[in-house]
Protein backbone atom coordinates (compact mmCIF):
# COMPACT_ATOMS: atom_id res chain seq x y z
CA UNK A 1 0.00 0.00 0.00
CA UNK A 2 1.74 3.23 -1.08
CA UNK A 3 2.18 6.24 1.47
CA UNK A 4 0.33 9.68 0.64
CA UNK A 5 3.12 11.72 -0.82
CA UNK A 6 4.08 14.44 1.72
CA UNK A 7 7.08 16.96 1.33
CA UNK A 8 8.55 17.55 4.80
CA UNK A 9 11.33 19.99 4.93
CA UNK A 10 14.21 19.95 7.47
CA UNK A 11 12.98 23.02 9.14
CA UNK A 12 9.01 21.81 8.77
CA UNK A 13 9.94 18.47 10.52
CA UNK A 14 12.21 20.15 13.91
CA UNK A 15 8.56 22.11 13.77
CA UNK A 16 6.44 19.40 13.58
CA UNK A 17 8.76 16.87 16.53
CA UNK A 18 9.48 14.10 17.17
CA UNK A 19 5.84 12.92 17.06
CA UNK A 20 5.37 13.28 13.62
CA UNK A 21 8.61 11.32 12.58
CA UNK A 22 8.20 8.28 15.20
CA UNK A 23 4.36 8.01 13.27
CA UNK A 24 6.45 7.78 9.77
CA UNK A 25 8.46 5.65 11.28
CA UNK A 26 6.17 3.05 12.72
CA UNK A 27 4.28 3.51 9.25
CA UNK A 28 7.34 2.48 7.28
CA UNK A 29 7.90 0.27 9.68
CA UNK A 30 4.74 -1.60 8.67
CA UNK A 31 5.96 -1.35 5.40
CA UNK A 32 9.28 -2.62 5.33
CA UNK A 33 8.05 -5.66 7.10
CA UNK A 34 5.00 -6.31 4.87
CA UNK A 35 7.83 -5.92 1.92
CA UNK A 36 10.99 -7.35 2.89
CA UNK A 37 9.49 -10.35 5.47
CA UNK A 38 12.21 -12.40 5.12
CA UNK A 39 15.19 -9.78 5.82
CA UNK A 40 13.35 -8.01 8.98
CA UNK A 41 12.81 -11.30 9.86
CA UNK A 42 16.58 -11.66 10.53
CA UNK A 43 17.42 -8.22 11.77
CA UNK A 44 14.94 -8.84 14.43
CA UNK A 45 12.71 -5.70 15.92
CA UNK A 46 15.99 -3.41 17.34
CA UNK A 47 17.61 -3.61 13.81
CA UNK A 48 14.46 -3.13 11.69
CA UNK A 49 14.48 -0.17 13.48
CA UNK A 50 17.72 0.91 13.55
CA UNK A 51 17.57 0.39 9.54
CA UNK A 52 14.53 2.78 9.04
CA UNK A 53 16.21 4.98 11.33
CA UNK A 54 19.16 4.99 9.14
CA UNK A 55 17.50 5.37 6.07
CA UNK A 56 15.25 8.57 6.74
CA UNK A 57 18.83 10.17 8.20
CA UNK A 58 20.56 9.23 4.96
CA UNK A 59 17.82 10.13 3.05
CA UNK A 60 17.77 13.47 4.48
CA UNK A 61 20.91 14.13 3.53
CA UNK A 62 20.68 13.06 0.04
CA UNK A 63 17.86 15.70 0.07
CA UNK A 64 14.99 13.00 -0.32
CA UNK A 65 12.21 14.73 1.90
CA UNK A 66 9.28 13.71 0.94
CA UNK A 67 7.39 10.07 2.80
CA UNK A 68 7.84 8.28 -0.43
CA UNK A 69 11.51 9.70 -1.32
CA UNK A 70 12.39 9.16 2.54
CA UNK A 71 10.66 5.49 2.04
CA UNK A 72 11.88 4.49 -1.00
CA UNK A 73 15.43 4.96 0.10
CA UNK A 74 14.88 3.04 2.61
CA UNK A 75 13.66 0.54 0.53
CA UNK A 76 17.36 0.45 -0.95
CA UNK A 77 18.77 -0.25 2.22
CA UNK A 78 16.32 -2.99 2.94
CA UNK A 79 17.04 -4.89 -0.86
CA UNK A 80 20.41 -4.09 -1.12
CA UNK A 81 21.94 -3.80 2.03
CA UNK A 82 22.59 -1.03 4.42
CA UNK A 83 26.46 -0.19 2.31
CA UNK A 84 24.67 -0.39 -1.09
CA UNK A 85 25.53 3.14 -1.95
CA UNK A 86 29.63 2.00 -1.72
CA UNK A 87 29.07 -1.75 -3.06
CA UNK A 88 31.07 -2.06 -6.38
CA UNK A 89 27.57 -3.18 -8.46
CA UNK A 90 25.23 -1.28 -7.13
CA UNK A 91 27.45 2.11 -6.59
CA UNK A 92 25.67 3.75 -9.61
CA UNK A 93 22.77 4.34 -7.38
CA UNK A 94 24.76 6.52 -5.36
CA UNK A 95 25.47 9.07 -8.43
CA UNK A 96 22.16 9.33 -8.98
CA UNK A 97 21.10 10.06 -5.68
CA UNK A 98 23.88 12.49 -4.84
CA UNK A 99 23.16 14.80 -8.06
CA UNK A 100 20.52 17.26 -5.80
CA UNK A 101 20.57 19.47 -8.67
CA UNK A 102 17.63 16.80 -10.24
CA UNK A 103 14.66 16.41 -8.29
CA UNK A 104 13.98 13.77 -5.55
CA UNK A 105 11.22 12.33 -7.86
CA UNK A 106 13.53 12.08 -11.37
CA UNK A 107 16.42 10.41 -9.21
CA UNK A 108 13.82 8.24 -7.69
CA UNK A 109 12.98 7.20 -11.20
CA UNK A 110 15.93 6.46 -12.69
CA UNK A 111 17.01 4.47 -10.14
CA UNK A 112 13.71 2.42 -10.13
CA UNK A 113 13.56 2.12 -13.69
CA UNK A 114 17.12 0.69 -13.60
CA UNK A 115 16.63 -2.00 -11.17
CA UNK A 116 15.06 -4.97 -13.56
CA UNK A 117 17.63 -4.68 -15.54
CA UNK A 118 20.86 -3.59 -12.96
CA UNK A 119 20.08 -5.64 -10.31
CA UNK A 120 18.03 -8.29 -10.93
CA UNK A 121 18.10 -9.73 -7.40
CA UNK A 122 17.97 -8.57 -3.94
CA UNK A 123 19.01 -9.31 -0.94
CA UNK A 124 15.74 -10.57 -0.31
CA UNK A 125 16.02 -13.45 -2.41
CA UNK A 126 18.88 -15.07 -0.47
Amino acid sequence: MPLPLVTLRRAQLEQLGAAMMDEFQVRLERHVRMVFPRRTGLLGDAGVRALIAKGVRRSQELRLTSERGMTRFTDLLFAFGEDFESRGGLAWMSSILQDVSTSEDARLYLIWTQLPERCPTSLEDF
